[in-house]
């Protein structure tokens, strides 16, 4: 049992929640679900004790041990992929590390020999001689090869660091009509059949219940993003243009792209598409210039400008300046003559729904959502008539992904994509690239549709 009691967390003059108190009962699964910023990610901290609430207390019963994933994979770039499996266990990797600092240390006293001595003692209770191995065989069984486990986190690949479900909610009032049409064609099939007349009446009852209007609305709110750009900046014919492209990271045997041949037609909404660890996000540095390729070249039209939203962006949210002094920086820089600039921070932060006190908010407490939001409003701001997005919708609550959707579908500038959310492929893509792990490089000429249609897959 875990028991939350009367908690309450507050960073400025508004506490983000107060007097919270629920009971965790044991086999159950729970869900915590809400918009960007209303405070997630805090309350998950404080209950995995990460973070101290400004009020109440979490207790659980002294034999149960939490496991915690947290939402930035990222944060073990350093550390060695098969010592992050052990950190799993908290006490035992606590253990290894206090006694491995004891052997290490050569002014370390007889005392302290003795509580090392101790301490193997805990570490082989906690199964901690065999816990490597444990670690080697959950990595394969997740698809990461054993030359990698003992190299740094950094070499994984982004999607096998942190994999997750990516499935968008559906629209209630959809499934509600859906529902309506099956009940109401039992109804008309079955209500003259003596044997189905009690079925069909209590379907007419359901009818009743599930009509559309009486779902309650939302009150979550909806960002406003819109990519816009200046006319006279618009791109003809060709974005870019990459000839034998051939790229391996420094100490690989496996080439990534070998002989890549690809053009990229201004207006295209190209999503790149494939596997964990294909080389999707390689492939989005390297057009962004953030990697060089062993070979050939990549060309780029002189008046294409490129906006770049990638998918670990903490480093750029680790200040304590506001959120206002944060996006002014961009706001400064792109603003055109005759603006008035202050009417634009305030502008583009209310768009994204931040206004009041929460405007003055340090960056480094903002949720990963409100990250996501806060690029958005830099890339509104940069006015680019080419967009490179990797997973634009990792951490979005369902608005901002709509949001985000309907912005991206009005830009009429080109738009290069890596996603794992169907739905939003769908919407989206015009031409189609997939990466396969053996190296090949499919590119098609249509939508996502017509591409599953031509792999066979429904």
């Amino acid at each position: 049992m875990l028991v939350v009691a009367n908690i309450t967390m507050q960073f400025g003059a508004k506490p983000l929640f107060e007097n919270v108190s629920v009971k965790f009962g044991e086999g159950f699964r729970y869900g915590l679900i809400g918009a960007n910023g209303s405070g997630k990610s805090t309350f998950m901290k404080i209950i995995a004790g990460e973070l101290e609430a400004s009020a109440g207390n979490v207790s659980k019963e002294t034999h149960e041990r939490m496991a915690y994933l947290r939402q930035d994979q990222f944060a073990y770039e350093d550390q060695r992929v098969i010592d992050v499996v052990m950190m799993g266990h908290d006490d035992m990797w606590k253990c290894m590390q206090e006694k491995d600092a004891i052997y290490a240390d050569p002014e370390a006293t007889e005392e302290q020999y003795l509580h090392a001595a101790e301490l193997e003692s805990k570490f082989a209770e906690f199964g901690g001689y065999t816990a490597e191995a444990r670690a080697g065989e959950l990595l394969l069984g997740v698809g990461i090869p054993s030359e990698q486990h003992f190299g740094p986190m950094s070499e994984v690949a982004p999607g096998w660091k942190l994999p997750q479900a990516r499935l968008r909610q559906q629209n209630a009032n959809a499934k509600a009509k859906e529902r309506i049409a099956d009940l109401q064609d039992f109804v008309r099939r079955f209500s003259a059949n003596k044997s189905k007349a009690k079925q069909a009446t209590s379907r007419v009852k359901l009818i009743e219940k599930l009509r559309p209007e009486d779902v309650k609305p939302s009150s979550r709110q909806y960002p406003w993003i819109r990519f816009d750009y200046d006319e006279k900046e618009k791109l003809h014919r060709q974005a870019v243009e990459i000839e034998n492209l051939t790229f391996a990271y420094p100490g690989s045997e496996r080439k990534i792209f070998k002989d890549f041949d690809f053009t990229l037609n201004a207006g295209d909404r190209l999503a790149i598409i494939g596997e964990n660890g294909v080389g999707k996000t390689t492939l989005l540095k390297l057009l962004m210039g953030e990697l060089e390729p062993q070979y050939g070249t990549i060309k780029w039209t002189e008046k294409a400008r490129r906006g770049y939203y990638a998918q670990d962006h903490a480093d750029e949210f680790k200040s304590n300046e506001s959120l206002t002094d944060w996006i002014s920086v961009y706001a400064h820089a792109t603003a055109s003559e005759g603006d008035e600039i202050e009417t634009l921070i305030r502008g583009t932060l209310g768009r994204l729904l931040f206004s009041g006190d929460d405007v003055r908010k340090p960056v480094r407490v903002i949720s990963g959502g409100e990250q996501g939001r806060m690029i958005f409003g830099k890339l509104m701001l940069q006015k680019n008539n080419v967009l490179i997005m990797d997973e634009p919708t990792n951490h979005l609550d369902m608005e901002s992904i709509e949001s985000l959707n309907t912005g991206l579908e009005k830009f009429k500038g080109t738009l290069v994509f890596v996603s794992h959310d169907r739905e939003f492929v769908s919407s989206l893509a015009t031409r189609i690239v997939e990466i396969r792990m053996d190296g090949t490089v499919i590119n098609y000429p249509g939508n996502y549709e017509e591409y599953l249609s031509s792999q066979g897959i429904d």
